[in-house]
């Protein structure tokens, strides 16, 4: 029986080393398979916020997109606001230019009464001779047509004590742009 006993002992403690074997195997499985679901849950979480990362950036990147498109059609359509502004007052100074002498003689005579004081001399430009010497001889103020010409293409310059002031059509125009501009680009877009 001593074989026997040997025999029963081994079968015993073969079967206590399997049982705790099997034992130890099932406590590692269920680590591997906790382990596995965290590092799954993770891989979840960082991916579901890498997406919304992406989704934010992407909305960024859009609506960054279309703010800039909004900009740049609405500076382009200022741009041809602008365009049809100059050509409109580029029109209205061929249209003076394009005036007789009795009218242009009368706009003159009208800045001349609001801008120049008694013995100021007008020097006028070579195109406007007639008109600006006819208004100059029925104004109400002493004043001197110079012999020489403006250096302005069109209009006059009017000399006075310590002053000179630009009465050209483009400084008129200029000064009235400035003015009445806003109110022409209501008239031109409303």
């Amino acid at each position: 029986m001593g074989n026997a006993n040997a025999d029963h002992l081994i079968d015993r403690i073969l079967a206590e080393a399997n049982e705790t074997a099997a034992k130890i195997a099932a406590d590692a499985d269920a680590a591997c398979a906790q382990i596995a679901s965290e590092r799954d849950r993770k891989i979840a979480e960082n991916a579901e916020a890498a997406a919304k990362r992406r989704d934010v950036a992407v909305k960024e990147i859009l609506d960054g997109a279309a703010t800039r498109a909004r900009l740049d059609g609405k500076k382009e359509v200022l741009a041809a606001k602008r365009q049809v502004l100059d050509q409109a007052f580029e029109a209205a100074y061929a249209a003076l230019c394009g005036s007789s002498t009795e009218t242009l003689a009368a706009l003159y005579g009208r800045i001349l009464s609001a801008e120049a004081e008694n013995g100021d001399t007008v020097a006028a430009a070579k195109a406007d001779k007639a008109a600006v010497s006819a208004a100059v001889s029925a104004s109400e103020k002493s004043l001197s047509l110079s012999e020489e010409e403006a250096s302005v293409e069109r209009g006059f310059l009017l000399y006075g004590k310590g002053y000179e002031k630009d009465c050209s059509l483009k400084a008129i125009l200029s000064e009235l742009r400035g003015a009445e501009e806003t109110k022409v680009a209501e008239i031109l877009f409303s």
